[in-house]
């Protein structure tokens, strides 16, 4: 398996977190 690394950056309070974990959850 690949080792993949996604950077997510934005404000405070922009759903970075939730982003994160449904990209996640959708790579398995």
């Amino acid at each position: 398996m690949k080792d993949i690394r996604i950077a997510i950056d934005g404000p405070a309070s922009s759903g970075k977190s939730t982003v994160a974990k449904i990209i996640a959850k959708n790579l398995g």
